[in-house]
């Protein structure tokens, strides 16, 4: 009877337990994370960066600035949201179904494109380069001649939602283009 008792005990523990209710922790500002979602280079609330280009290379229209920056230089913005638990596996397939991640980039909006989701982390990151190419798309700006201070400093608001959470998170960016002599 003991024995009875005791497992009875324990199925019923096992399938009355839940797991406490799922919880926004801390959203940092992360420009790099690794699979395990750990920052490796942090970034703040305000940002400056800093665009070395070669004094032989050739970057006058806004179109080359964005396409330099996308593939050269390769800033990335982005966020880690963190929980307070592990997610449970009802919870990763609301995520899959649910979670949609935007940007607001001065007014030019898009889906971001670079999403992680760990055991109890979500990461995110859009390219710089293709929010500017974004934006001066939609402007019909991409061959002006390039003047940072028509568009930077700049706000970028991050925007996600799902079924069981929703938030933002906004940083000030700006630009500083600088030429460099090969060495």
């Amino acid at each position: 009877m003991m024995k009875f008792l005791l497992s009875f005990t324990l199925l019923f523990s096992l399938f009355s337990c839940r797991p406490e209710e799922l919880k926004v922790l801390k959203v940092s500002h992360c420009e790099n994370f690794n699979s395990s979602g750990k920052c490796t280079q942090a970034s703040s609330i305000k940002k400056q960066y800093r665009i070395t280009i070669a004094a032989d290379k050739e970057v006058k229209t806004w179109l080359e600035l964005a396409n330099y920056m996308y593939f050269h230089s390769r800033q990335t913005p982005g966020l880690i949201i963190r929980f307070n638990r592990k997610f449970t596996l009802t919870e990763m397939q609301s995520l899959k179904r649910s979670l949609r991640i935007y940007y607001d980039f001065a007014g030019s909006r898009g889906k971001v494109e670079g999403v992680e989701v760990g055991e109890n982390w979500i990461g995110i990151f859009q390219y710089l380069g293709a929010m500017l190419r974004e934006k001066i798309r939609q402007e019909e700006r991409e061959n002006d001649r390039i003047k940072l201070e028509k568009i930077f400093p700049v706000s970028l608001k991050f925007i996600y939602t799902s079924e069981m959470f929703q938030g933002e998170r906004e940083t000030d960016i700006n630009v500083v283009l600088e030429k460099v002599e090969d060495r």
